[in-house]
């Protein structure tokens, strides 16, 4: 069916952008690509394999791991019942987790007022980072459904109870939703919802108050937190070298676009339509990006070099849907506007200029053609244009790039690990298997390159064991039983860093290494040179041989 130019034109916001069918349409074209996606293990990544490896544990030792809080016990609890189905139906029902955020955020927006629900829905579908994070598995994208599920339960449903009980579990998922969950919190205690404040704390004091009994000890989750802020021997200034900090403002700035492309659009939404709520979720937004890039810098958090971590930005998103309310009017922020967006679209230029980013400016000026429809008052073209923009957006390869949370890397690796393997396949079936490449030995079962009997041995550096014996209790067996469940829950059958001694191996060894700061801890080179025969190093990946000396 074609729809006319001067149809498209007209001031009232079309029936897609309203349709309560849209939403979840959305979403289920959100699944299908992510189900495809795991097809290929397009965004298979450690992090969410280890949700999978602590819904497992969770599922076969619920106690221990309820209070071991580096498990994020409502995430393990979440996916523990179907953990022992597989990888692939875990990765789809977080795919699906992922995708309730779609319809949840529609429907938000509608409660709201806003004129066009879908297009917040499209704003969430669309996002490079959902789109990538919810196949990989980790948790970021659980913390994103969790908060507008509770939003849902707060003005939706309006059941004020149901939403603090949810928010409150947030925290526990994932430690950067809490700037939103403490927005929330002014916002009700300013609206007076009592009871979102009563039940916020519910699920954190039941799991302090019955982990007393199990640890022995009352302020236990003091003692055992739900991670280590600094690791030992690390200083506050070089640990802040590390994460989404580092990055030099071009990268930044194609990070929080990878996250939310429609973000400038936010410029064109005047202040005094606003409703309370939306005005908490922009000013919640705009405190997280200052946290989310300056905590790193002054050595708090543990941030590794993943931009998943500011997934949250995406909330911000929120009153998109108001610009269906105001263009019909035409109206938008005005002078604002113009100046907010020249200043956007002349950044954008300065850094491409300095670092050779064209794809910010050419984002610019996708903002600016939206606002220049809008202000010749053809609000549905200006719509629909929007989301073509978002569309586009949202494949392509700079944004998923952007995400760091694609498999390229690891493709190329593997690739390499595949040759030797094909060049030696008695060798690989039977010799001893070592690795510090966290995916080499689900890749390899998951794509027949290594029979299933073959257990490759994952180096667990010293950093990774210290955390554990931080956060685990081993007074009461705590540390015991879940070091005994990593044996089966982990990249490979745990090989502890202080076992790796040259002189006590023996037999046909192959080591199989990513080359890092780590390895160079576990395995120096004064140690270990004389006792390692290069095969092949490529890619970055490295096989050597173990050959003693003469």
């Amino acid at each position: 069916m074609c729809v006319s130019w001067r149809t498209l034109a007209t001031t009232t916001p079309p029936p897609l952008a309203t349709d309560r069918r849209i939403p979840w349409l959305l979403a289920a074209a959100f699944v299908v690509y992510g189900i495809a996606m795991t097809r290929v293990d397009r965004f298979l990544h450690d992090e969410g394999m280890l949700t999978w490896f602590f819904a497992k544990i969770m599922a076969a030792e619920p106690v221990a791991t309820m209070f071991f809080l580096k498990s994020r016990p409502p995430l393990s609890l979440l996916y523990a019942p179907v953990s022992g189905f597989g990888l692939d139906f875990f990765l789809w029902v977080h795919i699906a987790v992922a995708a309730l955020a779609i319809p949840l955020a529609a429907a938000v927006a509608r409660a709201l007022g806003q004129a066009a629900p879908n297009l917040v829905a499209a704003a969430f579908a669309l996002s490079p980072m959902m789109l990538a994070a919810a196949p990989s598995g980790a948790g970021n994208t659980d913390a994103v459904t969790g908060l507008l599920l509770a939003l849902y339960f707060l003005v939706v449903r309006r059941s004020p109870g149901a939403a603090g009980f949810v928010a409150g579990m947030l925290p526990f998922v994932r430690a950067e939703i809490s700037i939103f969950v403490l927005a929330l919190v002014a916002y009700c205690t300013v609206a007076g919802r009592r009871r979102f404040l009563l039940t916020l704390p519910g699920f954190g004091l039941a799991v302090a108050f019955f982990g007393i009994f199990y640890h022995g000890e009352l302020f236990w989750f003091v003692h055992y937190p739900p991670t280590v802020v600094v690791p030992k021997g690390a200083t506050a200034a070089a640990f802040g070298e590390f994460g989404f900090a580092k990055d030099h403002p071009a990268q930044a700035l194609t990070v929080l676009l990878a996250i939310a492309p429609l973000i400038g659009l936010l410029a064109l939404v005047p202040r005094k339509v606003l409703g309370p709520l939306e005005r908490v979720m922009l000013w919640a937004a705009l405190v997280f990006v200052v946290l989310i890039r300056g905590l790193p810098l002054v050595g708090l958090f543990r941030f590794d070099d993943s931009p998943r971590y500011a997934l949250p930005l995406i909330l911000g998103l929120l009153p998109l849907g108001r610009l269906a309310n105001i263009w019909p009017r035409g109206q938008d922020a005005g002078s604002s506007a113009t100046v907010v967006l020249a200043l956007l679209t002349t950044v954008c230029i300065a850094l491409d200029f300095v670092y050779d980013a064209p794809i910010l400016p050419a984002v610019a000026a996708g903002w600016a053609f939206v606002w220049l429809l809008a202000r010749m008052r053809k609000t549905q073209l200006a719509l629909a244009t929007t989301v073509v923009f978002a569309l586009i957006a949202a494949n392509l390869p700079t944004f998923t790039t952007a995400t760091k949370l694609a498999s390229d890397t690891y493709i190329q690796q593997q690739a390499v690990f595949a040759e030797w393997v094909l060049q030696n396949p008695e060798r690989a079936e039977k010799c001893r298997l070592i690795t510090n490449v966290h995916l080499l030995e689900t890749w390899s079962h998951r794509h027949g390159l290594l029979g299933e009997q073959v257990t490759i041995e994952h180096i667990v550096n010293r950093d990774i064991e210290g955390e554990l014996r931080t956060l685990a209790n081993s007074e009461n067996g705590q540390y015991e039983t879940i070091q005994a469940q990593l044996q089966d829950n982990f990249y490979g059958r745990p090989l502890p860093a202080d076992s790796l001694r040259p002189e006590l191996m023996t037999g046909d060894v192959v080591f199989v290494l990513r080359r890092e700061d780590r390895l160079e801890r576990v395995m120096p080179e004064e140690v270990w040179g004389p006792w390692l025969t290069t095969v092949v190093e490529r890619d970055g990946l490295w096989i050597a041989t173990l050959t003693p000396p003469e």
